[in-house]
């Protein structure tokens, strides 16, 4: 009696959800070709498309209807007060989830949150779980107009969050939102019809025996032949709304070894019983083992160095002073061709300065960013930590008798305060800086109080990251985001201006090698997100980069350079030994034309829990995800917005074949299970 009743609630179970997995995966998919179809290149990719979407669809709706119908059979006959407790129980679970890993709420609006979910969600289980009794008990649905169309309304609603709000931030609060949805379509089309869901039986005629055996066949599809498109795979993990984190959820149920990836789907992992074998695993060197899949055991570094490094020590002796502007992207300044005056300063500025038109960030957050331009080096791969440090470029020029001074506004580990004779961060809130600078001040007060002939300055301007403020007394473009960010930028421009004319009165300027960049870009909805720390595309790692120095006149340089490349290039202008396991190439020889021998090549990354990485060599772009096992590949001279991949392309394997083993050498020389080179 029990098993018919469990198989009876299972039945019924997958059967509606599987209906409310085909009914979302029609939406989301009309969406997707809607609204993102620029991004196909052909009919055919589309109808892969919709064959993934509805194979993926099936396993996950066949899976969670599978959990509902044990869930039911639980609760089945339990008091209604119990029944809707635990619901509401699971539902909070699910939702504290989503607000403690994807949002950066703290823990008192987090509590504020579940309390109104539970005050809200606990009546409406209650509600929910009566009726569902009562139809199961021979009764009719009462009020099944008004409830079915509130269901609508709320699912429009949450639906149209879902897919246009922050797209490519908060991703596990979009995660719990998905299956809120998808627990919400089942809702509505029970309410609909209770009658007609209770009777279905595919297995009962030849048409649903049919439809059966067309998506068993789809989800088969599906598991094995994801990586017929990597296009299309791309657009499946990135670009849907509801596909994505039945992906997700998928990937991580089927992960059999636990080490987040997984053999179907594409997923990469070439051996799932072992979690020591995935894209993510460090690399053994010489043990015959191939453990991350990427260039056979590792044998060596096989990146060759840039040939021609420049007059070392040409600016020898002079002051250094590094300015880095917070999420400062270089196509909202005049000189690199923005049509607002935002820059006047480091627009005059730069017809002196060599102005870089291509440096990339190693990432597009300052937690990983800037301690990766700091020492050189990429940052640890696969969410490893700094272990092996080595020296930071303050120290070096503290050992070569600089007086080394940092003024910044945040305080993230010890790699941000290692090798400063004096080091300042403010006492006052965030609040207060918006009114009057306390950055420039110190900086000036600190280079006036320098014990040495020279000095090492990294001054690090939180402007104008968001929270975007608008500042009194500057250019007012406007009332949107990106208008209050311009006006950030005016602010930041004249707090540059203003000290650039200190050092002058100081008799320092023509000392001084003035350096201004970004630590990172800033999005602007341009691949579905806001701010920062998500994705690869140049919005958020492309930064600015100009170099001023004392007697000599710069000029524009088209070469890739990175971050890590300046910090070998300043000690090296400075007449400084760098340590040899400093990764960056010193860049000196591009003062005097000499590109022959650059590489001209560039690499960001990894960025984001899905570990997304970039490598550009010159108008090329690769962009791989490692968590989903997906690559792009865009030509920058052609597409500099980065909306057309060209990796399914024949023409384009050369390009895509070459960048794509380039970056996986660095993966592979910076995830070492023992690093090499530093002691």
């Amino acid at each position: 009696m029990q098993v018919k009743r469990l198989a009876k609630n299972i039945r019924l179970c997958v059967t509606l959800s599987i209906a409310a997995g085909l009914l979302l995966a029609f939406v989301d998919a009309a969406d997707v070709l809607l609204y993102k179809g620029h991004f196909f290149d052909s009919m055919a990719q589309a109808a892969l498309f919709l064959i993934f979407f509805l194979g993926v669809s099936v396993i996950f709706s066949s899976f969670a209807g599978l959990i509902e119908g044990f869930i039911v059979f639980f609760l089945e006959n339990k008091p209604v007060l119990l029944a809707s407790s635990v619901l509401t129980l699971v539902w909070l679970i699910f939702l504290y989830a989503g607000l403690e890993y994807g949002t950066f709420f703290h823990k008192p609006k987090i509590v504020a949150i579940l309390a109104a979910a539970a005050l809200l969600a606990y009546p409406l289980n209650r509600l929910l779980l009566r009726e569902i009794y009562s139809i199961k008990e021979g009764g009719r649905p009462k009020t099944r107009l008004l409830k079915v169309t509130g269901y609508i309304i709320l699912f429009l609603f949450l639906y149209w969050i879902n897919s246009r709000l922050f797209f490519n931030q908060n991703f596990f609060l979009h995660l719990i939102m998905a299956l809120a949805i998808f627990f919400l379509v089942q809702f509505i089309l029970f309410s609909v019809s209770p009658e007609k869901i209770t009777r279905i039986d595919l297995a009962a005629t030849t048409r649903g025996r049919l439809m059966v055996l067309f998506m068993a066949c789809a989800a088969f599809f599906s598991l094995f032949n994801f990586d017929l498109s990597q296009n299309v795979k791309r657009l499946s993990f990135d670009q849907t709304s509801i596909e994505r984190f039945m992906l997700y959820t998928l990937k991580r149920v089927i992960d059999l070894d636990g080490d987040k990836y997984t053999f179907v789907f594409g997923g990469g992992d070439r051996d799932d019983f072992n979690k020591k074998i995935s894209p993510q695993a460090g690399e053994i060197p010489g043990n015959g083992i191939d453990e991350n899949g990427f260039c056979g055991d590792y044998k060596g570094a096989k990146i060759p160095p840039s040939v021609k490094t420049g007059a070392r020590g040409m600016a020898e002796g002079h002051n250094v002073v590094i300015l880095i502007i917070d999420a400062l992207r270089p196509d909202h300044m005049g000189c690199y061709g923005y049509h607002r005056k935002t820059t006047p300063f480091m627009d005059k500025l730069s017809q002196n300065a060599y102005i870089f038109k291509h440096a990339y960030a190693q990432a597009c957050h300052t937690r990983t960013s800037m301690p990766s331009f700091m020492l050189s080096q990429y940052q640890p791969f696969a969410g490893k930590k700094w272990k092996h440090q080595g020296k930071t470029m303050a120290e070096l020029f503290k050992e070569n008798g600089y007086h080394t001074i940092s003024v910044i506004f945040y305080k993230l580990g010890d790699v941000f305060v290692r090798g400063y004779d004096d080091f300042y961060f403010p006492d006052s809130p965030p609040s207060e800086w918006n009114s009057e600078d306390p950055f420039i001040p110190a900086a000036l007060e600190r280079i006036d109080k320098a014990r040495s002939d020279k000095f090492f300055l990294w001054m690090h301007l939180p402007y104008p990251h968001h929270p975007y403020t608008r500042h009194p007394g500057i250019t007012d473009f406007g009332d949107s985001n990106l208008d209050r960010y311009d006006n950030e930028i005016s602010y930041t421009d004249k707090l540059v201006g203003d000290f650039y004319e200190e050092l002058n009165k100081r008799g320092l300027a023509d000392k001084t090698i003035f350096v201004i960049l970004a630590d990172h870009g800033e999005e602007f909805g341009e691949h579905g997100g806001e701010y920062h720390n998500s994705t690869s595309y140049n919005e958020q790692i492309h930064v600015p980069l100009l170099i001023l120095m004392p007697r000599r006149t710069g000029s524009a340089i088209s070469e890739n350079v990175q971050l890590i490349d300046l910090n070998a290039t300043l000690l090296h202008l400075s007449g400084i030994e760098k340590p040899d396991y400093y990764q960056g190439k010193n860049f000196a020889a591009l003062f005097e034309g000499e590109t022959d021998a650059w590489d001209n090549l560039a690499v960001s990354g990894p960025i984001g829990s899905f570990q997304r990485f970039a490598a550009i060599e010159g108008n090329w772009k690769l962009i791989f995800n490692m968590r989903n096992n997906t690559y792009e590949l865009y030509e920058l001279g052609g597409d500099p917005r980065e909306q057309r991949n060209l990796i399914d392309k024949d023409e384009f394997r050369d390009p895509a074949r070459k960048l794509t083993g380039y970056l996986h050498e660095v993966i592979e020389r910076n995830n070492l299970a023992e690093p090499a080179g530093i002691k």
